[in-house]
């Protein structure tokens, strides 16, 4: 058989050695070849060490076999000395069951059993039994295990964070900012949204550049562009409509609320010779319209006022004032020519606001080229036809008034308005309308010019007085002729032309220093418009107006008549005559100073 040799080379394992008792029976093994079995079993682990240091990864502790020595009887072998090296059991961890001695956890010991084939009863008395210690293996086990979770956790968590970014960017972020949207909508109805706030780095590529619309990228346009719709149709007027209806989570539309008192500056504009226009024009008549209701708008909102109603070829727009009080719907203060301190300087630069506004509005009707091109094209298709010639003027008739109003949306369920209504709104209409009377482009009322500061009274020209509410009124007009500037290159609608010695000097310098009533010595649009003006002109036509409300009509035809032969084509002066003359040059008996009750057609 095969052996195994000493160090010397002789011969420990043979399968031919006679038995020690002499019977002559061959002995499969010696005492020496036993101990190195049961060394070698110790040592089958040899080639696996920790870090070749020669310390086994499992080490035999305990063996429970026959013993060679004791005539093959089952039991601890406690040492072995062999040749080969010795061994020796570790006593604390003995037996099936260990006691608490023994230095290693269960987990970190591999008990093995070992039963002879066809052992069908007593087996435990002849069962095998070898206890490994298996420490090594199992930190080395736990180890991985650890890599692996920590591995598992990194990749994971790396998915996670990947997922959350398109979820945060494709979800999370666009219906947050369509709440945000919503929610500043219903805090300012008339605010534009502000997105740069709540963009999402997600929301682009590395370039910035917006990927495929997605679902939620469209409803968020599809929110801002009603958003825009409702601003837009519904206006200042519509405010609390907007954001009552925003705010409120019950999922029901209330339009029909209570209206509100408030006080304002109200302008009146209105397109001239729009019925012979459309007759012209036709379909393009409308965007003939739309150009002037762009600059009407523009100059309005330019110079802090709101536009509200479009009443065909009308545009109503207006300027709120501030209040001296407010309790409920009572307002405290009522006087609008009265307050103290700051209020009043306020509502003094708000009507110059206004003023200039308007004269802004026939500056930059009168140098429009798409408005005159329509013009022209209209006087064209006249002339094509044989008929009546217009001299089509790029004008609109202007009126301004101040008073109180109601701001309420109007209408039913099936279609509203929200505006303002107010015996002050139809008067200044009615004054829009008197400017084709006094052959003026813009009209004011007594109540309007009070508000305004001194440098602004001085470019305005009392041209009547006219019995309005049972009330004697003045009218006002801002004096100007028929030339008109030419815009600066980048001139914005509505803005101011500065002079070229203020030309490097900010607007907002400008505005912000003295308030507006600087502006009227700035501006160059006011001053072109207002240059060689006559100044007899304007003092014969006061000294008649003086004398027609006092009731010497002889002489205010006098004066007038002196007026109108400096300024053939002035509108007041001939208005004042022709007024008297239907009279006579004589005032009627209840003359009091002024016309009777308006009405100026």
């Amino acid at each position: 058989g095969s052996s195994r040799n000493r160090p010397d080379g002789s011969t420990l394992l043979k399968c031919e050695q006679q038995l020690a008792d002499g019977t002559g029976a061959a002995s499969w093994v010696t005492t020496e070849g036993w101990d190195s079995l049961v060394y070698l079993f110790s040592t089958v682990q040899r080639d696996r060490t920790v870090g070749g240091s020669g310390e086994l990864y499992e080490k035999l502790l305990w063996l429970h076999v026959p013993d060679f020595r004791e005539g093959g009887m089952i039991r601890s072998i406690q040492s072995v000395e062999s040749p080969l090296g010795s061994w020796v059991e570790d006593s604390s961890c003995t037996g099936i069951s260990v006691s608490a001695d023994c230095p290693y956890r269960d987990s970190e010991m591999d008990l093995l059993a070992y039963e002879p084939y066809g052992c069908d009863a007593g087996c435990s008395q002849v069962t095998a039994y070898a206890r490994f210690e298996t420490s090594i293996e199992v930190r080395s086990s736990a180890l991985l295990s650890l890599i692996n979770v920590f591995a598992t956790c990194i990749i994971m968590g790396t998915m996670a964070w990947l997922f959350q970014i398109d979820t945060e960017g494709l979800v999370i972020a666009p219906i947050e900012k369509m709440v945000n949207i919503i929610k500043n909508l219903a805090e300012d109805p008339l605010r534009k949204p502000d997105l740069s706030r709540f963009d999402h780095p997600a929301e682009g590529g590395k370039d910035g550049k917006i990927g495929p619309q997605l679902e939620t990228g469209a409803l968020e346009m599809t929110i801002l562009q009603i958003g825009g719709l409702l601003q837009v149709g519904f206006g200042e007027a519509g405010a609390v409509i907007i954001g009552n209806n925003m705010s409120s989570g019950d999922g029901e539309l209330n339009i029909m609320m209570p209206g509100r008192r408030v006080i304002a500056v109200l302008g009146y504009a209105d397109v001239v010779h729009f019925t012979h226009l459309t007759d012209c024009l036709r379909e393009d008549v409308m965007l003939y319209l739309n150009t002037i209701s762009h600059i009407v708008h523009t100059c309005a909102v330019r110079w802090s006022g709101l536009a509200n109603r479009n009443l065909g070829d009308g545009f109503l727009v207006l300027w709120k004032m501030p209040e001296a009080g407010v309790q409920g719907s009572e307002m405290v203060g009522m006087s609008l020519t009265m307050g103290t301190g700051d209020l009043a300087t306020r509502r003094s630069a708000i009507a110059d606001r206004a003023l200039i506004s308007f004269v802004k509005i026939i500056a930059e009707c009168r140098r429009s080229p798409d408005i005159n091109r329509f013009l022209t094209r209209a006087k064209q298709i006249r002339l094509a036809a044989d008929q009546t010639p217009i001299d089509f003027r790029p004008e609109v008739g202007l009126g301004l008034h101040v008073g109180w109003a109601i701001e309420a949306p109007i209408g039913s369920d099936f279609k509203i308005d929200a505006s303002y209504l107010s015996p002050h709104v139809n008067i200044t209409m009615l004054l829009e309308n008197a400017t084709r009377m006094y052959g003026v482009p813009m009209l004011l009322s007594e109540t309007f010019y009070a508000l305004l500061s001194l440098r602004a009274k001085e470019r305005v020209r009392k041209v009547d007085v006219v019995t309005i509410a049972a009330k004697p009124q003045g009218l006002f007009t801002f004096t100007m002729h028929n030339s008109v500037l030419e815009a600066p290159e980048g001139h914005n609608t509505g803005d101011i032309i500065k002079p070229e010695q203020l030309e490097d000097v900010p607007v907002e310098e400008i505005e912000g220093g003295s308030g507006a009533e600087f502006l009227w010595l700035i501006d160059q649009d006011i001053v072109v418009l207002q240059e060689s003006i006559e100044e007899n002109l304007l003092s014969f036509f006061r000294q008649g107006l003086c004398s027609y409300v006092d009731g010497d009509w002889t002489k205010a035809q006098e004066l007038l008549q002196q007026a109108l032969a400096i300024a053939p084509d002035d509108g007041p002066t001939k208005s004042l005559l022709t007024f008297m003359e239907s009279f006579g040059f004589r005032p009627p008996q209840d003359w009091i100073g002024s016309r009777g009750e308006w009405q100026p057609f």
